[in-house]
């Protein structure tokens, strides 16, 4: 009885936790020690930032209040197309004419020269008077549109910390998301799952970026040396906020300093480049075979003294984070924080309580029966 109770007290508590929106975000909390006990890792080759920092503004004699003239982002592409880039994929949102037509003109010239993603993006609203939401996408102008080989949704998953890829979502979507459309124009199958998530190769900074005032003013040979055969993101990455811009910096897990909007991008687009994300499985088994081992752990714990009691709690908390990491690195996600770090210990301080309490009624009954107790109390 004893027995079954504490394992229906363990399965109750740990399903009640790994099914609650605070047991998953502790869950995936895990992959932040990982990610900073692994350091850096290298990223393709093939794969480069133009970023467009405050470098750009300074070396162009631009004011960083307003964005970056569209005339400069078409000497930026057709750098890019001379150089023999493979992809050039734009992470600005052309929302609205603008009021420089000639800067227009030549950026929808530039686009049609070579491959090239601009982005849309979502975002929900509210509808008026009920609950009901609708999902809103601002997309780029015909002209941009048009030109460029396609129009992507460029949104970032993420509240808090990005740690998912923005996958298609049936029934609201209109367009592909970068993963989707780059997955398919490199023919890289299969691509990412709802519940995988996005493999960071370190803190920001890692992804190679170059300054697009520097690409500017390099010669000819060095661009091409730089750019030929490679997939080039371009994108905003300004340390001080400004007032033209969407929020452009987020919280990831590999670093408390944010990452650029731009550099997400590109670690997403390195994933299905090399295929290689944090796969996680179903949440089911996931819950099922976690439950398991827990039982079956606190069933032992339960039956031995409280100090090897000790031993098995730690040393399974042990193998469980070996074993984690090991899956991390070799980008498997593997839960089980909840279960052997806050269940397994809990279950632990509970069953010495009661062992405790059990020894003390057993010695409270021999007393008795010795007659070396007078005082008529019973354990407490």
């Amino acid at each position: 009885m004893l027995v079954a109770s504490l394992a229906l007290g363990v399965l109750a508590a740990h399903t009640t936790l790994f099914s609650s929106v605070i047991g998953q975000e502790i869950e995936l909390r895990q992959t932040d020690v990982w990610f900073r006990l692994r350091g850096a890792i290298p990223t393709p080759e093939q794969l480069l930032i133009v970023s467009i920092d405050e470098d750009t503004y300074g070396e162009l004699s631009l004011s960083t209040l307003a964005p970056l003239p569209r005339g400069v982002i078409a000497d930026l592409l057709e750098v890019l197309a001379r150089s023999g880039a493979s992809l050039a994929i734009i992470d600005l949102f052309f929302r609205d004419p603008g009021s420089d037509p000639t800067g227009n003109d030549r950026l929808t010239h530039a686009l049609s020269q070579m491959p090239t993603f601009i982005g849309a993006f979502q975002y929900e609203e509210s509808g008026s008077g009920d609950e009901t939401r609708r999902v809103i996408e601002v997309s780029p102008v015909k002209q941009f549109a048009e030109a460029a080989e396609k129009v992507v949704l460029m949104n970032i998953l993420g509240h808090d910390t990005v740690r998912f890829f923005r996958l298609p979502l049936r029934g609201k979507d209109q367009r592909e998301s970068l993963v989707t459309a780059y997955g398919e124009r490199s023919q890289h199958v299969p691509s990412p799952r709802m519940l995988d998530l996005i493999r960071f190769y370190g803190p920001p900074g890692t992804v190679p970026q170059v300054s697009a005032g520097k690409v500017l003013r390099q010669d000819a040979g060095s661009n091409e040396a730089q750019f030929k055969g490679k997939t080039v993101l371009i994108g905003n990455a300004l340390k001080v906020k400004t007032g033209f811009a969407v929020k452009d910096s987020f919280r990831t897990p590999v670093s408390a300093t944010l990452m650029s909007g731009v550099e997400v991008h590109a670690t997403v687009v390195a994933n299905v480049m090399q295929n290689n994300w944090i796969r996680r499985g179903n949440l089911g088994r996931e819950l099922l075979t976690v439950s398991l081992l827990l039982v079956m752990v606190a069933v032992i714990v339960a039956a031995v003294a409280p100090v090897l009691g000790l031993m098995v709690v730690a040393g399974a908390a042990v193998v469980w984070s070996l074993i984690a990491y090991a899956g991390f690195l070799k980008g498997v996600f593997i839960p089980g924080v909840l279960g052997f770090l806050v269940v397994l210990p809990v279950t632990f301080v509970v069953t010495t309580i009661a062992k405790h309490r059990a020894l003390k009624s057993r010695f409270y009954q021999v007393e008795r029966m010795l007659g070396l107790s007078d005082d008529g109390s019973g354990p407490m």
